[in-house]
């Protein structure tokens, strides 16, 4: 009764909020709604609620709260996955995760390069990147998929800072970062982030060549993030891995 209850009170705020043309409010009641659909329906019966928040995001231009919702959706469908008793649908659904993760945890991390090197960026890639990068990994090697993971990791190492954080950085506020998916100022929360000031941002790094023939099982990844979220996950030149 409570989930039914909770159900028509979201269905009534969505309406009020379409009307007000509250979007960022209006993303995060659809979130919540995908998440109860989720559990009283099936995820695909929320997922329904997942792509009405991801087509908000895309339609104002806020690409990084895409990747974000892309992420929950992903999270959605490796969860009903591990609920799943026949094998061959259980990596099915993995593998529909994956396809999901990967390009958003690697858009996810690539957006805190639009943050000046400092605290603030070290946060994202510590709080905002880390759990996206976590759940990829987590779906890698459920199915098995070594190479993949191997060039992840050399993605992951090669994207991190040059040293621990100063004392300050530890030290950073837990609100320092008004929105842990917000590159924008509080006052303008739904905005898209904005390109990298040359002055005091390094811009993303090089993609890398892990082994020597150049074949790569993430570099469709990396161009599917490219793609999805408008956005350079990484520059356009190649560096050797070793």
């Amino acid at each position: 009764a409570r989930v039914r209850t909770a159900d028509r009170l979201l269905a009534d705020a969505t309406t009020a909020l379409e009307r007000a043309g509250d979007v960022p409010v209006l993303v995060e009641c659809r979130l919540l709604r995908g998440y109860v659909s989720s559990v009283t329906r099936g995820w695909a019966d929320g997922e329904r609620h997942f792509l009405a928040a991801r087509e908000l995001c895309a339609g104002s231009g806020a690409w990084h709260q895409a990747a974000r919702v892309d992420f929950l959706r992903a999270d959605v469908v490796a969860s009903s996955a591990r609920a799943t008793l026949r094998r061959g649908e259980r990596a099915r659904r993995r593998e529909a995760a994956l396809g999901l993760a990967l390009p958003a945890a690697l858009a996810i991390e690539a957006f805190g390069h639009r943050f000046a090197p400092g605290p603030t960026r070290e946060r994202w890639a510590g709080v905002v990147a880390a759990p996206a990068l976590v759940l990829a990994f987590e779906l890698i090697t459920a199915l098995g998929r070594s190479r993949l993971a191997f060039e992840l990791v050399e993605h992951a190492c090669a994207g991190v800072g040059p040293g621990p954080a100063p004392a300050a950085a530890r030290a950073w506020p837990l609100d320092a970062v008004h929105d842990p998916f917000d590159l924008a100022p509080p006052a303008a929360p739904h905005a898209p982030p904005a390109d990298p000031d040359p002055a005091s941002a390094f811009g993303p790094p090089p993609r890398l060549r892990v082994v020597p023939s150049g074949e790569s099982e993430l570099a469709a990844h990396l161009d599917a993030a490219e793609r999805h979220y408008h956005l350079a996950v990484r520059a356009a030149d190649e560096v050797p891995a070793w």
